[in-house]
């Protein structure tokens, strides 16, 4: 059963702009997801598609669990066959837990400027 939805669009350029600023991203990306961008053909593409994730998994996780999902508590990561999802750090992975989430469902494009992601929280 789907307990959660969010959907968001970011700007790529703007995403660009804060890159530039090492404090603002640090606020944002985790570790693991900065590693992950080294792979990455495209590092604004790839963070900005994490950030547009990030987004909607708040508006999907919020409702359900009824707190702010900060950032750094949450990263977008990479199954095996390379689809995104995302992965709970701390005390966010033990509210996701307690609310019944099983898992949330990512999905990422990137078109032009701007990049969308939906995020399905499920029981």
């Amino acid at each position: 059963m789907i307990l959660g939805l969010g959907i968001d669009t970011v700007t790529i350029s703007q995403v660009e702009g804060f890159l530039q600023k090492e404090e603002y991203a640090k606020d944002i990306f985790t570790e693991e997801e900065n590693e992950l961008a080294a792979e990455s053909r495209d590092v604004v593409d790839f963070f900005s598609g994490r950030f547009a994730a990030k987004q909607a998994v708040r508006k999907a996780l919020e409702p359900v669990i009824h707190t702010e999902v900060d950032y750094l508590s949450v990263s977008i990561m990479k199954r095996e066959d390379s689809s995104p999802v995302a992965v709970f750090h701390g005390e966010l992975a033990k509210l996701v837990k307690k609310a019944g989430v099983r898992e949330v469902r990512v999905s990422i494009t990137t078109e032009g400027d701007a990049a969308t992601s939906i995020a399905i929280a499920q029981d």
